[in-house]
C-alpha cells in the first residue's frame, strides 16, 4: 500500500460511480416456487421503475414472465407487497396503473376483475380445490376524510368478487390448507400496527368456499403473529412473540406449541404483504432465518423435535425464505455481496446465486465491511449500529486528519439496517467518508423490549442514539468530531431533521422525503399508518403539545446548520409541502439550503437518473459545507 496518494478525505476518486451503482440494478422482491420453477418480482429502474415478474428458465437463464408495460405491483396498505400468485390456473397479478387483477396464461393476458372496480388486491392465494383465489382487498379511498375498507375476499374464476371476512381494520397473508378445508389469516385494528398487536385466525371452509366458522389461535395485546403457512402435510405453522421474541410456532388443531424457542428474532415487522422468514424443505424440516445482534443466520429445524442446525453461510441479511422439494430460495446479502436471490440445495448442502440486485463489483480493497458496535446512550441504555471506515487502496488521508462521518438513520422507524453490501454506503466510504449506520432503539432484530423502547419516544430516543453513536465514534478516534453529518429518508429523515434542529452534534444533514411536521403527517397520512405516530409520540388530541414540541418545522429557529432536502413530488406518505416549508424557513434565516424536487417520484426514488442526481447533489452539498472539492462531476446546486 506504499503507492497510496495522500489526499483529503472526501476528495478520493472512486470506481463506484453512480453509473456503476445503477448498472443492472434491480429491487428483488417476493419469491414463489411452483412445480419446481422459481419466480420473483424485480423492480427495474431501467424500465421506468416498473415491477416485473421474472423466472428462471430450464436452461438457467433469467426470463420475464409478464412483459412491458404491465407493472406487477399493488398499493394495498399503500406499501403493497405480494402482487402475484403462480398456480396451475396461471399467473394472477395486480397491475399497478389500474389496480385490476389479470391472469397470464398461454400466450395472453386477460382481465380477472374489472379494472374500474374501486378495489386494490394483494396476497392472492390460489384455491387448490375450487379454483379462483382468496386475497386481501381494499377499497380505494374516496378522499382523505374517508378511510378505505379492508377485508378478505374470494375471487371466483369468472372474476366475481365476494367478501369472505370483514370487520377488522386490516388483513394480511391469508393461506388455504392443501385440502381446501381451512383458511388462516392475520388481522389487526387501530391504533396498533401489525408488529404491536395482531391476531391469527383459522376458519373452516365449506364445499363452496364459504367461511363456516373462525377462531383466534394466537395473538392479542402484546403479541404479533407473522407468516402463517401450511406445511406439505397440511400442518399450520407461524411465527409469534408471546415471550418477547419472534419464534416458530405450530398449531395442531387444539393448541399452540413453540417449535424452536430462542432469544432471537425469526420474524419481521409486517410493512408489506407476503413477507417470509421460513420455508419447508420437506414434511419434517424447515429452513428458517433468525437474527441475533442485528445479524441474520440460516438454520434448518426439525419440526417435531425442534433440533436445529445453523449453516455457515456468508450472509448477514436474509428474508423472503421459500421452500420446495429439498430446496430453499431466499433473498440474502453479506458484507461483500449485495442482496441476491439465492437457492440452497438441502440435500447437497450447496448454494448458488440466481440473481443479484446489483451487478456492480468493487476490486479488492475498496469494500468497507460494517463492524457491529454497541454503545452507551441516554437513560443508561445501549444502542447498536454498524461502523464502516473509509476504504480505498489508492488513497490515504493526512496523518493529522480524521475522516468526516455520515450517520445514517434508517426509515420505518420500526425497521432495521444490516451489513449487506450496499452501494449507498460504499459510495461514501470509497470517497473517504466513514459511515455509522444506526439501529436506534425501536429497531427490529433485538427483541420486542428493544423494539418498544421507541413508543412515546420517537424524536427523542432515536435522536439520542444517533447522536450518542456519532460521539462514540469520535471518542474512539475513528472520525473528525467537527465534520459529522446525518442523513435519512422518510422516518429516518424525521430523525435527521430532529437531530439537526434540537441538537448541535451534526454540522450538516440530508433529508430524503423526511417528516418535519409530525402532526401534519398524522393528519395527512394514509390509513395504514394513521395511528402509528400516536403510539410513537402521544395520543391525540391530548398529546398535541408533544407533537408540536417534537416537530422540527415549529422550531426551525433552533436550526443553525445547512440541510439539503430531496423530495418526490408524487409522495403520498410524506407530502412535498413538508420539505418545502422547512427549506423556506431555512432560506428566510439565511442558512445555506437546497430543495430539490423530482417529478414522477413517490416515497422512495425509483428512477436511476433520480438516484444518481440526488446522491451527487448530496455529495456536492457536503463538499460545500466541509470545504473540499469532490473528484466527481456533481450537479450545480440551486441554492435557496
Amino acid at each position: 500500500m506504499t503507492n497510496r496518494q495522500t489526499q483529503p478525505f472526501g476528495t478520493w476518486t472512486s470506481p463506484l460511480t453512480t453509473t456503476v451503482m445503477n448498472q443492472s440494478s434491480v429491487r428483488l422482491g417476493n419469491i414463489q416456487w411452483h412445480n419446481g420453477n422459481l419466480y420473483w418480482s424485480e423492480g427495474r429502474p431501467a424500465e421506468k421503475g416498473r415491477t416485473a415478474l421474472a423466472y428462471q428458465a430450464a436452461d438457467g437463464s433469467i426470463q420475464t414472465a409478464i412483459p412491458e408495460p404491465w407493472n406487477v405491483r399493488t398499493r394495498i396498505h399503500e406499501y403493497g407487497g405480494l402482487s402475484f400468485e403462480v398456480s396451475d390456473q396461471g399467473i394472477v397479478f395486480s397491475n399497478f396503473s389500474d389496480g385490476g387483477l389479470y391472469l397470464a396464461g398461454e400466450g395472453d393476458i386477460q382481465n380477472v376483475t374489472d379494472p374500474k372496480r374501486p378495489l386494490r388486491f394483494g396476497a392472492m392465494k390460489s384455491d387448490p380445490i375450487r379454483g379462483g383465489w382468496i386475497a386481501v382487498g381494499e377499497t380505494e379511498p374516496k378522499d382523505h376524510s374517508h378511510e378505505p375498507e379492508n377485508r378478505l375476499v374470494r375471487i371466483q374464476p369468472n372474476g366475481a368478487v365476494e367478501t369472505l371476512v370483514e370487520g377488522a381494520d386490516f388483513y394480511a397473508d391469508p393461506v388455504i390448507s392443501p385440502d381446501g378445508s381451512e383458511i388462516a389469516w392475520i388481522e389487526w385494528d387501530h391504533p396498533y400496527m401489525a408488529w404491536d398487536s395482531a391476531r391469527l385466525l383459522v376458519g373452516d371452509l365449506d364445499a363452496s368456499g364459504e367461511l363456516i366458522s373462525a377462531r383466534t389461535i394466537a395473538g392479542g395485546p402484546g403479541e404479533s403473529p407473522f407468516q402463517p403457512q401450511y406445511s406439505p402435510e397440511g400442518e399450520l405453522y407461524f411465527i409469534s412473540d408471546p415471550g418477547g421474541w419472534w419464534n416458530l410456532m405450530h398449531w395442531d388443531g387444539e393448541a399452540v406449541r413453540c417449535v424452536w424457542e430462542a432469544e432471537e428474532e425469526m420474524g419481521l415487522p409486517l410493512w408489506v404483504l407476503g413477507m417470509s422468514t421460513y420455508g419447508f424443505l420437506n414434511e419434517q424440516v424447515a429452513g428458517i432465518a433468525h437474527c441475533s445482534g442485528g445479524l441474520w443466520h440460516l438454520s434448518t429445524v426439525d419440526l417435531e423435535t425442534g433440533a436445529s442446525t445453523t449453516h455457515e453461510l456468508p450472509f448477514t441479511e436474509i428474508h423472503q425464505v421459500r421452500g420446495e422439494n429439498e430446496k430453499l430460495a431466499l433473498l440474502a446479502g453479506g458484507p461483500t455481496m449485495p442482496t441476491s436471490l439465492v437457492v440452497l440445495d438441502g440435500e447437497q448442502g450447496t448454494w448458488e446465486i440466481i440473481r443479484e440486485s446489483s451487478s456492480f463489483e468493487l476490486p479488492d480493497g475498496y469494500v468497507s465491511e460494517g463492524k457491529p458496535i454497541t454503545f452507551p446512550t441516554s437513560g443508561e441504555e445501549e444502542a447498536h449500529g454498524f461502523f464502516y471506515p473509509p476504504a480505498n487502496p489508492d488513497y490515504q488521508g493526512e496523518d493529522s486528519e480524521k475522516p468526516p462521518l455520515i450517520v445514517m438513520s434508517h426509515g420505518g422507524p420500526t425497521a432495521a439496517t444490516n451489513t449487506a453490501l450496499s452501494g449507498k454506503i460504499q459510495f461514501w466510504t470509497t470517497r473517504g467518508f466513514a459511515v455509522l449506520d444506526v439501529n436506534y432503539r425501536g429497531s427490529t432484530g433485538y427483541g420486542r423490549t428493544y423494539r418498544e423502547k421507541l413508543l412515546g419516544e420517537w424524536g427523542v430516543a432515536d435522536v439520542d442514539d444517533c447522536e450518542a453513536g456519532a460521539l462514540y465514534a469520535a471518542d474512539q478516534g475513528w472520525v473528525d468530531r467537527d465534520r459529522m453529518a446525518i442523513r435519512g429518508g422518510s422516518a429516518g429523515g424525521y430523525t435527521t431533521l430532529a437531530a439537526l434542529t434540537f441538537r448541535s452534534t451534526f454540522r450538516v444533514g440530508a433529508s430524503y422525503y423526511g417528516v418535519s411536521d409530525i402532526q401534519a403527517l398524522d393528519e395527512e397520512t394514509h390509513k395504514f399508518e394513521s395511528r402509528y405516530t400516536q403510539r410513537l409520540i402521544a395520543p391525540l388530541p391530548e398529546g398535541k403539545e408533544t407533537f408540536h414540541a417534537r416537530s422540527p418545522i415549529h422550531h426551525a429557529e433552533n436550526l443553525d446548520c445547512p440541510v439539503i432536502f430531496l423530495q418526490g413530488l408524487d409522495d403520498k406518505v410524506v407530502p412535498p409541502n413538508q420539505s418545502e416549508e422547512m427549506a423556506n424557513v431555512l432560506q428566510k434565516k439565511g442558512i445555506p439550503t437546497c430543495y430539490i424536487a423530482y417529478e414522477g417520484e413517490g416515497h422512495g426514488f425509483r428512477k436511476p437518473e433520480t438516484t444518481a442526481h440526488s446522491i451527487l447533489s448530496e455529495l456536492a452539498f457536503y463538499a460545500h459545507v466541509f470545504g473540499f472539492a469532490p473528484a466527481d462531476e456533481c450537479p450545480e446546486l440551486d441554492w435557496m
